[in-house]
């Protein structure tokens, strides 16, 4: 390559300038392809772990939901303990009702 000789070093100059751009383009056209397929490629797995994360979440909220109402069913029971005659336990339930107010 001479750029030393006018003609020549003109020819080579754009020469190199259109390589570089054909290089550039060539690259990034290349990056695209492979970072598209991956990503493709990578989408089913991705749904199926954001599936996944969505389900274990809802099933944490159930969990916390249905402890919440067993812990306030147990309260209730507590405040409407029933002797063997039928009748409410007025001593222990009075007690249990305000606990349960309380909180």
């Amino acid at each position: 390559m001479d750029l030393q000789d006018a003609v020549l070093s003109t020819f080579n100059r754009e020469l190199l300038e259109f390589s570089g751009i054909l290089l550039r383009l060539t690259l990034e056209h290349t990056m695209r392809n492979v970072v598209d397929v991956a990503w493709q490629a990578g989408r089913a797995d991705r749904d199926a772990l954001d599936a996944k994360l969505r389900m274990e979440l809802k099933l944490e909220q159930e969990k916390k939901k249905s402890k919440k109402s067993a812990k306030v069913a147990a309260e209730l029971e507590e405040v409407v303990a029933v002797d063997d005659d039928g009748e409410t336990a007025s001593s222990t339930s009075i007690m249990s009702f305000a606990r349960f107010m309380a909180k």
